[in-house]
């Protein structure tokens, strides 16, 4: 069977951020010391976002990043 663009998205975005040095957990497997940069699962729920900015880039960011957290709905 193939896999839905959900399934897809989510094996390469897990496999980016393994790449990128993230430890990539289920949200029932949830142990925040296992690394310095832990990605959760949640199923079918934004719970987050990651924004990536080059090196260097001023701060301030964060105001962008609110900016999307009050645009996701967790329901």
């Amino acid at each position: 069977m193939a896999e839905t663009p959900e399934q897809k998205a989510r094996r390469e975005i897990d496999a980016d951020l393994t790449s990128a040095g993230w430890i990539v957990q289920e949200r029932d497997d949830l142990n925040l010391k296992a690394g310095r940069g832990t990605a959760v699962r949640v199923d079918r729920k934004a719970a987050g976002a990651i924004r990536a900015k080059p090196t260097g880039t001023p701060t301030g960011v964060e105001a962008q990043s609110a900016k999307y957290a009050a645009g996701l709905q967790c329901n």
